[in-house]
Formats: structure tokens, sequence, C-alpha cells
């Protein structure tokens, strides 16, 4: 067996991508205790149709408003994008962005042909200027990119010229749904 280069923190939330059959889910359960880590497989068809179904399901397990239940549901969200536009946008590049002053955008897609998109995930149930404070300081850096802050909120608004979806529509604005 070889020594795996990987080093995780217990502390935070995060993704292990990898090709199939390289021992990710083997490492993931062989590190964390299910009774310290909750492990969801978004990659199991029938487990992330249950997720998408119902994402309301993720606040039973993990308390909503909670930092880890906000990381959670970056996760679903990019996760859900990533998955979604591997068939139908192949030709997509996906990446997030981190400043050296820890200013993050959660997620950058590059669309070849159209505007690029900057998001910002929020698992708020109501989104407020503060929630689209660092995106949309961020937005005139890109050239013709679109800034959506994508949440739990059912509102569709513009603040700060941030477009403001639930998540289920911000999917469909993106051509995913």
């Amino acid at each position: 067996m070889f020594d795996r280069i990987l080093q995780t923190t217990r502390s935070n939330s995060f993704f292990l991508f990898g090709a199939r059959g390289t021992g990710k889910t083997t490492y993931i359960r062989g590190a964390f205790s299910p009774d310290e880590s909750l492990y969801i497989d978004l990659l199991d068809p029938e487990i992330e149709d249950t997720y998408r179904r119902t994402p309301q399901r993720l606040e039973h397990e993990v308390n909503a408003g909670t930092y880890e239940y906000g990381k959670a549901f970056e996760h679903l969200i990019v996760t859900q994008i990533a998955h979604l536009a591997q068939y139908r946008c192949p030709d997509w590049r996906l990446s997030y962005l981190r400043t050296g002053s820890g200013a993050e955008i959660d997620l950058v897609i590059e669309r070849p042909g159209q505007t690029d998109a900057i998001i910002e995930i929020k698992s708020s149930p109501r989104v407020d200027d503060r929630d689209v404070r660092v995106l949309a300081r961020f937005a005139g850096d890109f050239a013709n990119a679109t800034a959506l802050c994508v949440s739990r909120d059912p509102a569709r608004m513009r603040v700060n010229g941030v477009l403001c979806l639930h998540w289920r529509d911000a999917l469909a604005e993106l051509g995913l749904a």
C-alpha cells in the first residue's frame, strides 16, 4: 500500500474529489468515525436524489443556522452544479477564489460563449445586503460576469447589482435545470 499525501483537518468541512476506485470512500470512513462526522455521498444517485428533492432533510441532520449547516449547504449546491454541468455543459470550468485577506467567491464558472458566473452561496432563508457585500465588491473585477447569490430565500431580488435567487431558480438561471 502507498502512503497517502492527503492531510485532512477534523475541524472543517471539505470536498474530496478524485477518480473512481482510488480509495476516497475508504479513506474517509477510516479517518472519521460516524459518531463525529456526517458523511453524505452525493455521487450515490439515490442519496443525491433524496437531497435534491428534499433539501430540508439536511436541516434535520445538521442544525440550520450553524456553521456546519452553512458548509453542508454550500457543498450540496456546488456538488449539484458540478454534477449537472459535467453532463450538460462539459466545457464549463468551475473554481473558487480566495484572496490573501480571506475574502472569497464560493464558485466561479467560466462559461465559453456566455458571461462567466460568480456565485455566493448562503444557507440563510432570508438574504440581505450583508450577504452580497463581498460578491458585489468583486463583481467589478470580472468583465461581463453575472453575479448570483444562491440561497434558501424564495424571493427573487437584485441587491447591490447581485441577482439573489432560491437555489432551484439559480439552477434554471444557469441553464442547468
